[in-house]
């Protein structure tokens, strides 16, 4: 896959990436995908994604970030997805639901969101967000495991559903740069109702994070996270509700591996730079970071710390200064190794 980098000459701050790709799966055949990263300025990034598959999986992302730090400045965040992936796995519901309950579905998936933002000032800022999804769940599923409409037909959201959701939220952010800072303060808070137009009761969310990045040494550092949310009816479709498991939340399991009501993770990692390379005025470090999280979804307060998780892996990143972070993160919860290839740290 070659890889396109534009660095400024003036600040070597990365402009854009773009990485086109050619790869064949035995499952979805030959895939295209044309990948397009921008960054005008140091406040602002947009992502663009394009992807389609010779058989099933084909999908669009547009994501839009404008975020100023000056004391009444309007903040900009917008997410366009449109995905069709026949890799999604379904275990049922629960914390204790077992590996080999493995299934396997087609999600098709409309979705788009936008907040808008308002810098108080002191690092302070507070927002509004309206979000449109549209999913169905198709009997199209991965060769050696069975469908997810026909091992869980009566897991909520099975037919399909439409939502509209507002949510309000207050963030405090002391981080100069955002994921890619070496120290800093990150914490929010939100709530909102989402309507369930088909398919979807109605019901209200919440989610409370904290982050903070912490420098020990010149090469050495340290991240922690605390995340959790909830969904207040166990009627919410399953996709909607809590879950852990993937490149974010809980890495050491596939994606969604677990899912319910309410979710709770809290992550650790130590990141440490190896060496350090200059090459045409761009300055990369090259880091080993390993990590270990523990997390839990879960039904009732009264079950919250029942079944937690525990995973552990290290991170293999480049963090091109002083904008961009590519990472490889390799993680065990105890059900087989996953690898995970992402741009940006996971918080």
């Amino acid at each position: 896959m070659p890889v396109f980098l534009r660095v400024c000459d003036a600040n070597q701050r990365t402009e854009s990436i773009i990485a086109p790709s050619v790869t064949w799966n035995d499952v979805i055949h030959v895939t295209g995908t044309f990948r397009w990263f921008y960054y005008p300025t140091d406040d602002q990034t947009l992502t663009f994604v394009a992807s389609v598959s010779t058989r099933i999986n084909s999908g669009v992302l547009l994501v839009w970030r404008d975020l100023p730090r000056a004391r009444g400045a309007s903040t900009t965040e917008i997410e366009l997805r449109w995905q069709r992936s026949v890799f999604y796995r379904f275990f049922g519901l629960g914390p204790d639901t077992p590996a080999e309950a493995e299934s396997s579905y087609t999600r098709v998936r409309g979705h788009a969101a936008a907040r808008r933002g308002l810098n108080l000032g002191g690092n302070w800022n507070v927002g509004v967000t309206v979000l449109l999804d549209r999913d169905l769940v198709q009997d199209l599923g991965v060769p050696g495991l069975p469908l997810s409409r026909r091992e869980f037909p009566g897991a909520p959201g099975m037919g399909g559903s439409t939502l509209f959701g507002q949510t309000i939220d207050a963030r405090f952010d002391t981080r100069e740069r955002g994921e890619t800072s070496e120290r800093g303060f990150f914490a929010e808070l939100a709530a909102g109702a989402v309507e369930g137009l088909a398919g979807s009761p109605a019901y209200l969310v919440s989610r409370a994070q904290v982050r903070a990045l912490q420098p020990e040494t010149e090469w050495l550092s340290g991240a922690a996270r605390l995340d959790w949310r909830t969904v207040s009816s166990p009627r919410a479709p399953f996709y909607a509700q809590s879950s852990l498991g993937g490149a974010f939340f809980l890495r050491g399991f596939t994606e969604d591996r677990f899912v319910d009501q309410n979710a709770w993770t809290l992550e650790m990692e130590q990141r440490i730079r190896v060496f350090q390379t200059h090459i045409y005025g761009v300055t990369a470090d090259w880091r080993i970071d390993p990590f270990i999280a523990v997390g839990q979804v879960y039904r009732g307060l009264d079950e919250a710390f029942s079944h937690p998780r525990v995973a552990a892996g290290a991170g293999f990143r480049a963090w091109v200064r002083p904008n961009v972070v590519g990472r490889i993160d390799v993680a065990n919860g105890g059900e087989g190794w996953k690898v995970y290839v992402e741009i940006g740290y996971p918080y």
